[in-house]
């Protein structure tokens, strides 16, 4: 009976030494690849600054027509 239980506390410690492992790796690999996303942004964004381009010019508005709608729409609430 004794080595049953000693067989078991330690099938129990192994088990939840592989659960740990387990999740870490999972959340390892999550990190890596939310890293990627985050480098392939910073490029894009890298980029478009050495362009001298604005983001809202991407959607087809200059950058100051953007920013006066904006504006208008904060200040009066009506849509332009």
């Amino acid at each position: 009976m004794k080595k049953l239980k000693i067989t078991l506390i330690i099938a129990t410690i192994a088990i939840g030494l592989a659960i740990t492992l387990i999740l870490h790796l999972n959340s390892q690999a999550k990190m890596r690849e939310n890293d990627g996303v985050f480098r392939r942004q910073d490029k894009q964004l890298t980029e478009l600054i050495a362009e001298g381009e604005q983001p809202v010019e991407r959607t087809g508005q200059t950058a100051q027509s953007g920013g006066d709608a904006a504006k208008t729409n904060q200040r009066t609430g009506s849509p332009t």
